[in-house]
């Protein structure tokens, strides 16, 4: 009997935004970051053409980002001044672009999406292409809430879990904040025996 198996690739990618808001849908995006074990994405979003979008700013997050996290948000203000940042077409295109080279490939894996949670970031980053009128590459059942997979983990095994390394202390920063969420997912992983 010859019999084929399907051998099937399965890949995690974090994803993480970062918002001039907490409003959901429709929060502007300071910036958007992705990796996988292999490649990284990063895009600082223009501000002003978010403005003329309509996207949501809100003081006192602005505010809250000004305090908690001084250097990242002037590093990040650089990139999102008036005149500067990616605009949100190209760094939308720019995302699928990314997602197709580094992500699918030539092949056709199964993708893990994680978010901490979907429920924020997915909504706003998906809102946003929707309203530029670009089609995302992933679909919506590939989205992973981190949170589950984290409460999983500390069920099973709540001394390990409680072993799990420590927030970066740049974290707010999307792609420090990918890096440690895609870090937590391996060593979840390893706690659940995925």
């Amino acid at each position: 009997m010859n019999t084929k198996y399907r051998v099937e690739t399965i890949i995690d990618v974090s994803l993480d935004i970062e918002t001039y808001s907490l409003n959901i849908p429709d929060a502007a995006i300071i910036s958007i970051a992705c990796c996988t074990h292999d490649a990284n994405f990063e895009m600082y979003l223009n501000r002003q053409e978010q403005e003329k979008l309509d996207r949501h700013f809100d003081i006192e997050t602005i505010e809250w980002h000004q305090v908690e996290h001084p250097i990242w948000y002037n590093i990040a203000g650089k990139f999102t001044s008036p005149n500067k940042g990616i605009y949100v077409r190209d760094a939308l295109l720019e995302l699928c672009h990314w997602f197709t080279k580094y992500v699918y490939g030539n092949a056709e894996p199964t993708i893990n999406l994680w978010m901490k949670p979907p429920k924020f970031d997915s909504a706003i980053i998906n809102h946003l292409a929707k309203q530029m009128k670009i089609e995302l590459p992933w679909d919506r059942h590939d989205e992973r809430d981190l949170y589950t997979l984290q409460a999983m983990a500390k069920a099973r095994n709540a001394y390990e879990y409680d072993h799990l390394p420590s927030p970066p202390d740049n974290a707010h920063d999307a792609l420090v904040d990918a890096k440690y969420q895609l870090e937590i997912i391996n060593r979840c992983k390893e706690i659940l025996k995925l």
